[in-house]
């Protein structure tokens, strides 16, 4: 990596840029901008217009006094992009990246031919039965990648690196070692990304198309704003306070209304982690981004998902990687682009090698008897090495001879073998029927029935997750009085042992009808309410 470089974040409605220095082993924000992408010259990360991109990020450059860089990594974020964690066998580190590409059309079924495949090594299990590697596979068009080549080339830029959002900001949260398990949520204009980091270790990750836009262009189109003051008003709807509702241009409603969506999302994210990690459960929240401190939404998603929500300035640690506070939570992904990037260079765009110069040409005359010479030799070198193969060819046959003699003298030992292997088949077939006949996954047939037998008809299953141990489904239901049914009916099942409940919340539709939502998770089991005698009659 180049001593500085210009971290780029290109996103639809804004581009953040950093001038990146080295800082010990790491890097250091020393500068940091951002300003509204040209219209029409973004979408989903793909540069449609580079040269109308290009001329404005030369503008913006030179605008900042950042002139003498011209060593750029870009961090990529796109929908576009598909990514799938997968398990390896225990190998090492450099056999790793054969594996992935040899099985990369199993992981994305798509012509592979078209696309540029990377991976990130996230951890090594432990050794015995279950040791692994757990890789994160990357799979990006080489469409997409191609325009930001061409961008750098109109806009004077070498490219050093392009890494995927995800992992920009993983590898600058890594850094700060929470203990438990932190939910960061990366909240931009059009697109949302969530990490689940324990102890510096990626557990699970998610993105969403949408952020704080639609309140952004709600107070825009309340306040009589034009295009070009996108900057401007999200910088108002997040530095408010009280006042800036009491002025009546957007509503506590409005507010509510715009984030809704966020909010309901993170809060089912919340409950999918808790729900499939039973052994740990999400702490805190923490909000970065751009768009992190809009008005009402810290608020919003410590209600919706009943945790403690900060913001990432918060925490001191954070300004050791910018020379401000709200640069390192604003910029994360371009702090972390520079850190450990994934590989999103494909080969006909890597740098080529320089040619080793020849030796310096000598006169005719000298070549003409330095190539007599060299042929003499290599005639009396080809005629012993024949006779050295000639000889050894002989003994080969000769040995292969007696080995053949010594197979064909063995070859009952093949049945009995065959015999061997057909036995441990079965006995293994029969230990694996053994051990998948009794499962608490059993009770899910008797569970189902209850269900319709006992649940009110007004109940709307939206969406269920079944395990070998558990279930967990989102549910709703007219009112609070349903919910309650709902309960006591649940703990009435003969197929449970128990249940849990999270995340109340009631909404109201354009039509004026309310509903009200909540999860529940049930646990396979016998019901420690009912007596014995009861269930069985």
């Amino acid at each position: 990596m180049a001593a500085k470089a210009l971290c780029i974040d290109i996103g639809d409605r804004l581009t953040k840029v950093c001038l990146s220095i080295p800082k010990g082993k790491s890097y250091q924000i020393k500068n940091s901008f951002m300003f509204q992408t040209p219209e029409n010259s973004v979408a989903d990360g793909l540069i449609t217009a580079p040269d109308i991109f290009a001329a404005e990020l030369k503008k913006q450059l030179a605008a900042q006094g950042i002139q003498d860089t011209n060593s750029a990594v870009f961090s990529l974020t796109s929908g576009k992009v598909a990514t799938r964690e997968v398990m390896l066998p225990p190998v090492k580190d450099n056999r790793i990246k054969g594996v992935v590409e040899a099985n990369a059309s199993e992981y994305f079924p798509v012509d592979m031919s078209k696309y540029h495949v990377s991976y990130k090594l996230l951890a090594r299990t432990a050794k015995g039965e279950d040791a692994g590697c757990r890789v994160l596979v990357f799979a990006v068009p080489l469409s997409l990648l191609e325009t930001y080549f061409k961008l750098a080339e109109l806009a004077g830029l070498t490219v050093q690196a392009i890494d995927f959002s995800g992992n920009s900001q993983y590898q600058a949260l890594r850094a700060l070692q929470n203990e438990g398990v932190t939910m960061y949520v990366n909240v931009d204009c059009t697109n949302s990304f969530v990490l689940f980091i324990q102890d510096g270790k990626l557990i699970m990750q998610r993105a969403f198309t949408f952020g704080g836009d639609e309140l952004i262009l709600s107070y825009m189109n309340a306040a009589g704003k034009n295009g070009d003051e996108y900057v401007a008003s999200l910088q108002e709807c997040s530095q408010a306070g009280p006042e800036f509702l009491a002025a009546g241009v957007i509503t506590e409603a409005d507010v509510a209304e715009n984030l809704s969506r966020l909010v309901s999302n993170l809060a089912r994210s919340t409950d999918y982690f808790n729900s499939n990690h039973w052994d740990i459960q999400v702490e805190r929240v923490m909000l970065m981004g751009p768009c992190g401190h809009l008005v009402g939404l810290r608020d919003m998603i410590a209600n919706g998902t009943g945790l403690e929500t900060a913001y990432l300035d918060d925490i001191p640690s954070i300004a050791s990687f910018a020379n401000a506070v709200d640069s390192a939570s604003f910029y994360i992904a371009c702090i972390g682009s520079v850190i450990d990037p994934v590989d999103f260079i494909p080969p006909q765009y890597r740098t080529a090698k320089k040619k080793r110069r020849g030796p310096r040409e000598k006169s005719d005359e000298h070549a003409i008897r330095d190539g007599a010479i060299i042929c003499g030799v290599c005639l009396l070198a080809s005629l012993a090495l024949s006779g050295y193969a000639i000889m050894g060819y002989y003994g080969v046959r000769q040995e292969k001879a007696r080995m053949e003699q010594e197979i064909a003298s063995l070859e009952y030992t093949r049945e009995i073998y065959d015999q061997y292997v057909g036995y441990q088949a079965g006995a293994d077939a029969l230990i694996s029927l053994d051990a998948s006949i009794d499962s608490p996954n059993d009770g899910l047939t008797a569970f189902i029935g209850e269900l319709e037998e006992k649940m009110p008809s007004e109940i709307l299953v939206l969406s269920a997750t079944c395990t070998r141990e558990t279930v967990s489904m989102n549910i709703t239901v007219p009112s609070y009085d349903e919910v309650a049914v709902v309960l006591v009916q649940l703990r009435t099942f003969e197929s449970l042992s128990g249940i849990g409940i999270s995340s109340v919340a009631e909404s109201v539709d354009e039509a004026g009808v309310s509903s009200v939502s909540f999860s529940v998770s049930c646990v396979y089991g016998t019901n420690p309410y009912i007596p014995a005698e009861t269930a069985e009659g």
